[in-house]
Protein backbone atom coordinates (compact mmCIF):
# COMPACT_ATOMS: atom_id res chain seq x y z
CA UNK A 1 0.00 0.00 0.00
CA UNK A 2 3.13 2.09 -0.03
CA UNK A 3 2.64 2.73 -3.66
CA UNK A 4 -1.15 4.05 -3.54
CA UNK A 5 0.00 6.30 -0.72
CA UNK A 6 2.87 7.88 -2.23
CA UNK A 7 -0.32 9.03 -5.21
CA UNK A 8 -2.28 10.84 -2.33
CA UNK A 9 -2.43 14.57 -2.36
CA UNK A 10 -0.80 15.53 0.75
CA UNK A 11 2.44 15.44 1.40
CA UNK A 12 2.66 14.21 4.78
CA UNK A 13 1.43 11.05 3.67
CA UNK A 14 3.59 10.55 0.48
CA UNK A 15 6.23 11.14 3.07
CA UNK A 16 5.03 8.88 5.65
CA UNK A 17 4.99 6.07 3.16
CA UNK A 18 8.31 6.64 1.90
CA UNK A 19 9.85 6.45 5.65
CA UNK A 20 8.10 2.97 5.59
CA UNK A 21 10.90 0.37 6.26
CA UNK A 22 9.06 -2.00 3.46
CA UNK A 23 9.76 0.68 0.97
CA UNK A 24 11.57 -0.42 -1.91
CA UNK A 25 14.07 1.12 -4.19
CA UNK A 26 11.58 1.60 -6.84
CA UNK A 27 9.82 3.38 -4.63
CA UNK A 28 12.39 5.50 -3.65
CA UNK A 29 12.55 6.11 -7.36
CA UNK A 30 9.23 7.48 -7.53
CA UNK A 31 9.14 9.18 -4.38
CA UNK A 32 12.83 11.70 -5.35
CA UNK A 33 10.49 12.51 -8.64
CA UNK A 34 8.16 14.28 -6.47
CA UNK A 35 6.98 17.68 -6.64
CA UNK A 36 8.07 18.03 -2.49
CA UNK A 37 11.16 18.58 -1.36
CA UNK A 38 9.59 16.77 1.69
CA UNK A 39 9.09 13.36 0.13
CA UNK A 40 12.28 13.47 -1.62
CA UNK A 41 14.50 14.39 1.41
CA UNK A 42 12.37 11.67 3.38
CA UNK A 43 13.46 8.97 0.16
CA UNK A 44 17.22 10.19 0.30
CA UNK A 45 16.78 9.32 4.02
CA UNK A 46 15.55 5.59 3.67
CA UNK A 47 18.17 2.56 4.20
CA UNK A 48 17.37 1.09 0.96
CA UNK A 49 18.47 4.37 -1.10
CA UNK A 50 21.02 2.89 -3.64
CA UNK A 51 24.00 5.08 -4.74
CA UNK A 52 22.37 5.94 -7.85
CA UNK A 53 19.51 7.50 -5.53
CA UNK A 54 22.07 9.41 -3.79
CA UNK A 55 23.78 10.76 -7.55
CA UNK A 56 20.21 12.05 -8.07
CA UNK A 57 19.60 13.53 -5.38
CA UNK A 58 22.53 15.13 -5.45
CA UNK A 59 21.48 17.26 -8.36
CA UNK A 60 18.30 18.01 -6.63
CA UNK A 61 17.04 21.67 -7.18
CA UNK A 62 15.93 22.17 -3.13
CA UNK A 63 19.29 22.91 -1.17
CA UNK A 64 17.79 20.34 2.20
CA UNK A 65 17.56 17.75 -0.48
CA UNK A 66 21.37 18.08 -1.55
CA UNK A 67 22.35 18.26 1.96
CA UNK A 68 20.66 15.22 3.06
CA UNK A 69 21.79 13.39 0.03
CA UNK A 70 25.77 14.81 0.65
CA UNK A 71 25.26 13.31 4.33
CA UNK A 72 23.86 9.52 2.82
CA UNK A 73 26.56 9.38 0.80
CA UNK A 74 29.62 9.98 3.36
CA UNK A 75 28.03 6.75 5.17
CA UNK A 76 27.92 4.72 2.25
CA UNK A 77 31.24 5.42 1.91
CA UNK A 78 32.02 4.52 6.11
Amino acid sequence: HISKALNDEHHGVRSAAIEHPNATSEHISKALNDKDYYVRNAAIKHPNATSEHISKALNDEHYYVRKTAHMAQKVKNE
